[in-house]
């Protein structure tokens, strides 16, 4: 690309007073800077408020002589402290991550623009406060794995949260140096003479999944950083392994994040015994993601809330070994080939209609079994029934102990606090029925009760009339 493309760009990532997913709109609108020059005035203010909106639309900046001027001359500040400059155009910039819903526009990258793009990456990260086995090799799971690496002659890339000048924490300035002679790379999105906000780290941890065929959680509490780039990698549909816990360890704080996503089936675990099966599965989600990332550009950016947990797909189905999970993964690449082949990988509704009706010849409607006492839940006559708890509860725990009580029955539970919501089907709301009888209310009462002893339901209502 040429240095005033580059320019161009620059200048609507980080000089148009724009935010990150509208300068990513006006970037497909106006492709090239001859493309932005080409349209009058009037014209590209109409088409910018269209893209972005009105509001917006008065932020973009209109002196673009003088933002591409600045722009070159940070440019070549950067070029002068052997910061390589990449634009989402460049044939150097990583392919999976130019895929994922919301890519930088610029990275920035010191070190081996390579180390991004010609090994199969993946994202080893995990929580500072490690435990005392971690803290034997360094300071947090992301600085051993780093060490790690070194020790093996691989290569291996920092995903800065700040600008590449600042390195943090400053203790691991030794580390960063010895990535660099190893020829892996730092890489940022924030570019020299700006401060990070306190979003930054978040947003970097979309690049570390997003240049990655796969993230492994090494160790993590429920929440925090750790889980921030699990939600993107599921969002970015890239694996997620999780080694199972050392013995002896399995109930430290550390592991509650990993426990957590290999019981909701999240994670794919995996033993050192399972490395080859690992590497296996890791080849193929490589080509099918190579594949998709070929000739197609990435979809335009969509909110995220990285704070909060995705709601696990009621239809993802467990993997009962990496061996199983290997084969999924052949699977799958044969069926996107087909796919590909019939055209349907270029039209997403066209893909879920197909999907529908394969899936409807081939097993008909779902049905479940229920449980002796319980009558099935049909499509029609829904309703409500909303309970105030004793004390609040883990909503993942209470399903998976409410289906082992009814015997699969689907119910769609949400749990705030101590608010909880079924939507159900009339012919399960028996609140006069006995003990004995395991209603829909006995088996809640049950299922609450195998959560926590000293749970039950202190005030109900039922709201009916609620369509299909």
């Amino acid at each position: 690309m040429t240095e005033l493309h580059t320019a161009y760009v620059y200048a609507l990532a980080h000089l148009a007073n724009l935010g990150e997913r509208s300068a990513l709109k006006l970037k497909r609108l106006f492709a090239t800077y001859d493309d932005w020059l080409a349209k009058a005035p009037s014209d590209r203010r109409a088409k910018i408020e269209e893209a972005i909106g009105a509001r917006y639309a008065t932020r973009v900046a209109t002196n673009w002589d003088d933002l591409i001027e600045q722009a070159l001359k940070e440019l070549r500040r950067h070029q002068s402290e052997n910061i390589s400059v990449l634009t989402i155009d460049d044939a150097c910039y990583p392919r999976l991550l130019r895929t994922i819903p919301d890519p930088p526009l610029v990275l920035f990258v010191r070190g081996s623009v390579d180390s991004l793009t010609q090994s199969m990456n993946l994202a080893v990260v995990g929580t500072r406060d490690s435990t005392p086995r971690g803290e034997e090799v360094a300071k947090g799971i992301d600085t051993a794995a780093h060490r790690g690496a070194l020790d093996a002659d691989a290569r291996t890339v920092a995903v800065f949260g700040t600008p590449l000048n600042k390195i943090y924490p400053a203790e691991n300035k030794t580390l960063a140096e010895e990535i660099l002679r190893a020829n892996g790379s730092w890489v940022s999105e924030i570019p020299l003479l700006r401060r990070p906000n306190r979003n930054s780290f978040v947003q970097r941890d979309r690049i570390q999944s997003g240049i990655s065929i796969a993230v492994i959680p090494v160790q993590t509490d429920v929440q925090g950083g750790t889980m921030h780039t699990v939600e993107f990698a599921e969002r970015q549909n890239r694996l997620i392994f999780c080694p199972r816990p050392l013995n002896g360890q399995q109930h430290n704080k550390q592991y509650a994040g990993i426990a957590a996503l290999i019981d909701s089936k999240r994670a794919i675990p995996f033993q050192s015994e399972d490395y080859a099966t690992v590497l296996d599965r890791l080849r193929a989600h490589s080509d099918i993601l190579e594949r998709s990332a070929k000739g197609k550009p990435s979809q335009p950016p969509t909110p995220t809330r990285p704070g909060r947990p995705p709601v696990p797909s009621r239809n993802r189905q467990p993997s009962a070994s990496p061996q199983e999970t290997a084969v999924q993964d052949k699977v799958i690449q044969q069926l996107m080939e087909t796919f590909d082949s019939l055209g349907l990988s270029d039209n997403q509704d066209t893909f879920d209609a197909a999907i529908g009706i394969i899936r409807k010849k081939l097993y008909g409607r779902r049905r479940s079994t229920p449980k002796p006492g319980l009558k099935p839940v049909e499509d029609s006559n829904l309703q409500i029934f909303k309970a105030r708890l004793s004390k609040p509860i883990d909503q993942t725990v209470f399903t998976q102990k409410w289906r082992e009580r009814s015997g699969g029955i689907e119910v769609r539970f949400r749990i705030k606090g101590t608010d909880l919501t079924a939507i159900h089907t009339r012919t399960l709301w028996d609140p006069s029925s006995s003990p004995g009888s395991e209603g829909f209310f006995n088996v809640l009462q049950m299922a609450l009760h195998d959560v926590a002893r000293d749970c039950t339901v202190v005030d109900c209502e039922e709201v009916t009339n609620v369509n299909a």
